[in-house]
């Protein structure tokens, strides 16, 4: 049985960040997405930039759900070829929060979209729903521990490897589509 891991976000830190979502754009009466597309782990684990984009438009144009990047100051990068990919604007936030600040982001969403990171985890216990891609890694091993959470993995036959940096074609993270993962968003949010 997993443990009950859970995550509470004090309620001044939760106005907070709903009041610096609000100051970069983001209406409080419209869904959040959270897209963490980073990994610090390294880029093995990273679904590709532009498949975080389609997804995100998507969400953005047919659930008229508002997007915002997340990531530690390193993966600044990728954000921002997310961000770039994409014809909707989405909130960049990424390198731009602290710890709790975060936290308080992620409490706000109605859905968190990552790779699997530390964030994903931290999703997972304040129980926002979570669509995460995995790749060189074993889901039993660092999958959610708690529903809502939709993991996404396909199978290669040099699966599991657990490099960080894949010296093939990275075909368990390319064969993830951005329709599969839209179909996940879209179970996610209801």
């Amino acid at each position: 049985m997993p443990p009950d891991l859970r995550l509470r976000v004090p309620d001044d830190e939760r106005e907070a960040a709903r009041a610096a979502l609000k100051s970069e754009g983001v209406d409080p009466r419209r869904r959040l997405a959270v897209f963490n597309p980073g990994a610090s782990y390294g880029p093995a684990k990273r679904w590709p930039a532009e498949r975080f984009a389609v997804l995100a438009d998507r969400l953005a144009e047919e659930r008229s759900v508002q997007i915002v990047l997340t990531g530690a100051a390193g993966e600044a990068d990728i954000a921002a070829a997310v961000a770039a990919a994409m014809k909707t604007r989405p909130v960049n936030l990424t390198g731009r929060t602290t710890l709790r600040r975060l936290l308080a982001v992620i409490a706000e969403a109605s859905l968190f979209v990552t790779n699997d990171t530390g964030p994903m985890h931290m999703a997972n216990a304040l129980r926002v729903p979570i669509v995460a891609v995995f790749g060189p890694t074993e889901p039993k091993a660092t999958a959610p521990f708690h529903p809502p959470a939709w993991v996404l993995k396909k199978d290669a036959p040099c699966w599991p490897c657990l490099y960080r940096k894949c010296p093939f074609d990275h075909r368990c993270m390319t064969a993830i589509m951005p329709e599969e993962a839209f179909a996940a968003c879209a179970e996610a949010l209801g």
